[in-house]
């Protein structure tokens, strides 16, 4: 009888011990037991982003890196603090990320402007989340689950931090230059998740390491907007790994400081932006139609996360005008899985649940469709799963620790499951950085896939005008036009940004891409005009504004500009002929009256000395 009582107490005890407090002794020393699997994470993150370190600049990193002043010197660090994302081009955004800048100064300042030397720091910051994400796992598991795998080299927190440092989805947050503002996000986001793990797992609060937590956070928020979801995911974890153990009240004080930290990146963002969000976008969406699309576009990127395949860094979104449509159906039965499978997995896996979560929360941000100020065709991007894809790995660390747990023979499959995974993934990433190589690569392989873009088009003419495939590059040009007749307008109001900034060798460089695409541009013509006009050029001034007369005669402003351009040249008659043009055509315009005016008084006194000369 004792020794049967004695089992069913054995039977209870570990039962309760799976629910018990985090607060055990069963935290893993990683001083003693991680070092190894951390140095393997950081050689697999080389191992598969190692040939990034031969690719080029492309897209923003010509902007951002190469033609910004700001990372030249320290000094430019309040004006970073003080304006938006675009404010060095003379760009209105709704992106305040001065962490950016900073990261790419000091790059700057070791490695000049070595691309391989922006690549390292991707693949560093890389490893670093990928170790996070090893650390993080481990302990979430022993948080949700109550007790963690025996062998640290076999434990599922592993395999999931190689799948994370492995998996292709990241290629375009790596082995992109640009891409490190998600990288850096993710960093501070789950270091300030890890320290907020480790400052509250026992009775008391551990100060320090809780203060790094938030200061982590708000580094997170300078870093990229999605960071701001961070209290969401620290109420669910709270909730779902430690409701048992802390009433909500006690909780809640803790949020207190990462509220604050918020608000003051909010008062920081108001400043800069001189407003909340300043930019609009028009998408030409109704209510109905966001709120649909939203969930259209999550069950792409969950499409993606779970098979990362056919990537592309120019993919186009077409928006559904309905969920009766062929494409709404198929979104709803993905989310409606979703959310089933999320409600199973609370009932067996609160890990697993917490992971699906942690797939949402970051995500919400990339959803908000409102939010996009530059058109709909590329709002889905892959990068944006950089940091979701951490609740993915929690999920799959989850069902493998759940099936290791009830099974011996599950945890030899599992790991065969990993290890195939693990090759691919990897085979995956090498090949797909190969694609990142230069602008050329990147834009053949974009206009392969969606050949029905006509920025993928744009970007490629471009690329092989610079290649010198002159031909070519008229052609993809060509073809891009014919796609969207006015691509070439967002180029000239670029260019135009660029000269009210002073900067005009950019403004003049953006409208001649513009008249690549429409060499019968007015705007193109008359904007280059006035750009040579700013330089001195006069005479490719004066070309420029024949041009535009030749498209559009009735132009008073090209015909007043012109007879400042022949003033200037002393060649007055001509000048006078074009301004009693612009009056004829604007009659209450007092500029094109006065520069009439004067224009004949001295054409009046030069006759006069000419005569008295003789």
């Amino acid at each position: 009888m004792m020794v049967v009582i004695k089992r069913i107490h054995k039977k209870i005890s570990n039962k309760l011990s799976l629910w018990s407090s985090p607060t055990t002794e069963r935290r893993p020393n990683w001083k003693t037991s991680h070092l190894i699997p951390i140095t393997l994470l950081f050689l697999v993150c080389f191992a598969v982003y190692f040939n990034t370190l031969s690719n080029k600049f492309v897209m923003d990193d010509f902007h951002q890196v190469v033609d910004n002043y700001q990372l030249r010197a320290a000094r430019y660090i309040p004006e970073i603090f003080s304006s938006s994302l675009w404010a060095f081009e003379g760009r209105n955004s709704n992106y305040y990320r001065p962490l950016l800048y900073v990261i790419y100064m000091l790059t700057y300042a070791v490695f000049g402007l070595q691309p391989w030397g922006f690549h390292l720091v991707n693949v560093l910051l890389h490893g670093v989340v990928s170790v996070l994400v090893f650390l993080t796992v481990s302990l979430l598991l022993v948080d949700a689950e109550g007790k963690t795998s025996s062998s640290v080299y076999l434990s599922p927190s592993l395999w999931a931090a190689l799948l994370f440092a492995t998996s292709p989805i990241h290629t375009e947050a790596v082995a992109w230059v640009a891409g490190v503002m998600d990288l850096a996000m993710s960093l501070f986001y789950l270091l300030s998740f890890y320290l907020y793990m480790r400052s509250t797992e026992g009775k008391t609060v551990r100060r320090p390491m809780f203060l790094l937590s938030v200061v982590s956070f708000f580094f997170a928020t300078l870093s990229k907007e999605p960071a701001l979801t961070f209290p969401a995911v620290l109420i669910a974890y709270d909730g779902i790994c430690r409701g048992r153990t802390a009433p909500f009240g006690v909780r809640a004080k803790r949020y207190i400081p990462y509220f604050a930290a918020a608000g003051l990146y909010f008062i920081l963002r108001v400043y800069a932006l001189k407003g909340f969000a300043p930019v609009e976008g028009d998408l030409g969406l109704s209510s109905y139609e966001y709120v649909i699309n939203a969930v259209v576009l999550f069950s792409r990127y969950l499409e993606k996360l779970f098979f990362p395949l056919n990537l592309n860094v120019w993919h186009v979104f077409r928006p559904a005008s309905s969920l009766f449509e062929a494409k709404g159906i198929l979104s709803l039965l993905v989310a409606g899985t979703f959310i089933g499978v999320s409600l199973f997995a609370l009932k067996k896996s609160r890990s697993a649940f917490l992971g699906l979560l942690l797939i949402v929360i970051p995500l919400l941000p990339a959803l908000y469709l409102p939010g996009l100020t530059q058109g709909i065709e590329n709002a889905f991007t892959e990068r944006y799963l950089y940091l979701p894809s951490f609740g993915f790995v929690v999920l799959l660390a989850s069902v493998a620790a759940l099936a290791k747990k009830r099974q011996r023979i599950w945890g030899s499959a599992l790991t065969i499951v990993f290890t195939i995974l693990f090759v691919f993934y990897s085979v995956g990433t090498i090949t797909r950085n190969l694609v990142w190589k230069d602008s050329l690569t990147l834009w053949t392989d974009a206009v392969g896939k969606s050949p029905e873009s006509a920025i993928a088009h744009q970007n490629l003419g471009f690329a092989l005008l610079y290649a010198g495939q002159t031909e070519a590059g008229k052609e993809q040009l060509a073809m891009a036009s014919n796609l969207d007749p006015g691509a070439a307008e967002p180029i000239i109001a670029a260019g135009i940004a660029h000269a009210r900034k002073g900067l005009i060798d950019k403004a003049i460089l953006k409208f001649h891409a513009a008249l690549a695409l429409n060499p019968t541009s007015p705007s193109a013509h008359y904007n280059l005009g006035l750009a040579y006009d700013a330089k001195g050029w006069t005479d490719q001034a004066i070309k420029q504004y024949t041009i535009v007369l030749t498209l559009q005669p009735d132009n008073g402003s090209a015909h007043n500009n012109l007879g400042i351009a022949y003033a200037k040249k002393g060649l007055l008659d001509k000048a006078v002929e074009h301004f009693e043009s612009a009056v004829k055509l604007n009659r209450r315009d007092p500029d094109f009256l006065a520069n009439l005016e004067k224009a004949r008084k001295l054409t009046k006194e030069g006759e006069a000395g000419t005569h008295g000369a003789r």
